[in-house]
């Protein structure tokens, strides 16, 4: 007989039946920025809780610059800081931002992308004090690593890992050979209104758009861009290397995801993905992709949908951050990014972030807004280990300023889960226990295979009270609790619905 290892789900609040979301997280406090004239984040980062920091860009009298500011624990700005040392365009994104914690430092790429111009790797404090400043070749892609020490990529057509001591030197790097590399040149397209392509041209670079270094341990994890594909030019890898010896352990490979990233659950070595699938060409409908990917190489799920209704208005969807959050029983997956707003190709956009359950990628609730004429939730981390900050990235038009940042932090919603001992023979529903009860009562079920499950609690007449769960399950053994505070004495029937069967057991709250 087969056992199987199942999550139970212990859910004290009542569930949203008609989307599918439990309860939505609480907000504790959100806090505005200005980011430089017209200026807009791209990237996030934190220490633990010291600090904050966002990067991206903002318009100075002669170029656009690369920009860093940074924020106290609780959001508020405390410095911010332009690269001028060049006189073109400059760039950062999130792949362009690392910290160091036992210094309470960040790491910041300061450079033009694809040039080879001068370029610098930049330690700062907490407070924005320059501490040492590494000339490097061109575009560099910085991660996290340990307390002590970050990770950095040079991408294109010999791309190397290189990891860092907090005084600037390497202690290791090898070269990543050609798994970044594979087919012709990435081509970029420019659309009109209508979502036709107007304009084509190819990239100077084979890798450029998106390399995300992840480093825990003795294993690197890269993300990256890459050129090829079904319905467009561009397709999205994991790769994860062995750093003592620089060899590629795997790789995997997603199809026609043009935009991706990637997280790393430190206690499981999984990684999550979370891209934006390209559909077709040239209308260019967008899909959102996530992933989970075990630690060798099997994919445990992967979901894709369109976060719109109607399949013609799904053009300006793009993923934009993916982090763990919370612990223990209650980890989750936030999913960031963007969604178009109205009905058609040109129309503004609202901030998009999702949260997902770790063991089978299931939505738990969103999280959405439209603070300006455009929003885009360009990343997020974790705070504590009950709060995640959202980093939204604003558009105003008609204002002399028109871009500017904000943070949002919220709690972790509560998502009591546990492992239940046994295997299931068949669809059952148990009685509840304690029963009579008041105000709580646990109910126990057990499924046989895969299927969407609804629980739900009615009164006398037929009225629904409760919705306690009202997702898609794994066969196992499972648990849910009804907390029926503010609910009246009486006698109460609770019902168990899968694909397959009905059953409904009565249970009676005695106060």
């Amino acid at each position: 007989m087969k056992t199987f290892r199942v999550l139970v789900v212990l859910i004290a609040t009542t569930l949203f039946a008609a989307a599918g979301f439990a309860q939505q997280p609480d907000s504790v406090w959100e806090n505005s920025f200005g980011f430089g004239s017209e200026g807009v984040p791209t990237g996030l980062q934190a220490i633990s809780n010291d600090g904050l920091f966002a990067n991206g860009w903002s318009s100075g009298l002669t170029a656009q610059r690369a920009t860093l500011a940074g924020f106290t624990s609780d959001g508020v700005q405390q410095w911010l800081r332009q690269d001028t040392t060049l006189s073109g365009h400059a760039i950062s994104f999130s792949g362009h931002l690392a910290t160091i914690p036992a210094d309470n430092a960040v790491v910041w790429f300061e450079g033009e992308r694809g040039s080879y111009d001068p370029s610098w790797i930049v330690k700062l404090g907490a407070d924005g004090t320059e501490r040492w400043r590494l000339p490097v070749n061109r575009l560099m892609f910085l991660g996290n690593h340990t307390d002590t020490s970050f990770v950095s990529v040079l991408p294109g057509n010999n791309p190397i890992a290189f990891f860092y001591r907090s005084n600037g030197t390497v202690w290791r790097q090898f070269p990543l050979g050609g798994t970044l590399l594979a087919g012709n040149h990435p081509i970029a397209f420019f659309r009109q209104a209508n979502g036709t392509t107007s304009v084509e041209f190819p990239f100077s670079e084979t890798i450029e758009a998106i390399v995300t270094p992840v480093a825990i341990g003795n294993t690197l994890w890269i993300g990256a861009q890459y050129p090829g594909g079904g319905a467009t030019s561009l397709s999205y890898l994991v790769a994860k290397y062995d750093i003592t010896t620089g060899m590629q352990l795997w790789r995997r490979d997603f199809v026609d995801v043009a935009r991706g990233f990637i997280t790393i659950d430190p206690e499981t070595g999984d990684a999550y993905v979370w891209g934006t699938k390209v559909v077709n060409e040239p209308q260019g409908l967008l899909k959102y992709l996530r992933a989970r990917v075990g630690a060798g190489n099997g994919l445990v799920w992967q979901r894709e949908e369109f976060p719109r209704d109607s399949l013609e208005t799904n053009y300006n969807n793009f993923a934009g951050g993916v982090s763990v959050v919370g612990s223990g029983a209650s980890k989750q997956v936030v999913f960031t990014g963007t969604v178009q707003r109205g009905d058609i190709h040109t129309s503004a956009t609202d901030g998009y972030a999702l949260g997902v359950r770790p063991s089978n990628g299931d939505s738990l609730w969103l999280v959405s807004r439209s603070d300006g004429s455009f929003c885009d939730f360009r990343g997020v981390v974790r705070s504590g280990n009950d709060g995640f900050v959202l980093l939204e990235a604003i558009w105003q038009l008609g204002q002399p300023t028109t871009g500017y940042g904000k943070l949002l932090k919220f709690t972790v919603p509560t998502l009591d889960v546990q492992e239940i001992a046994g295997t299931p023979e068949s669809f059952w529903l148990h009685q509840n226990y304690p029963n009579p009860f008041n105000p709580s009562t646990t109910i126990r079920f057990e499924l046989s295979a895969r299927t969407p499950v609804r629980l739900a609690v009615y009164d006398l007449l037929g009225r629904e009270v409760a919705v306690l769960v009202n997702e898609t399950l794994e066969s196992g053994i499972f648990e849910a609790t009804w907390n029926a505070a503010g609910a009246a004495s009486g006698t109460y029937f609770y019902r168990l619905q899968t694909d397959r069967s009905v059953a409904t057991k009565r249970m009676v709250l005695l106060r």
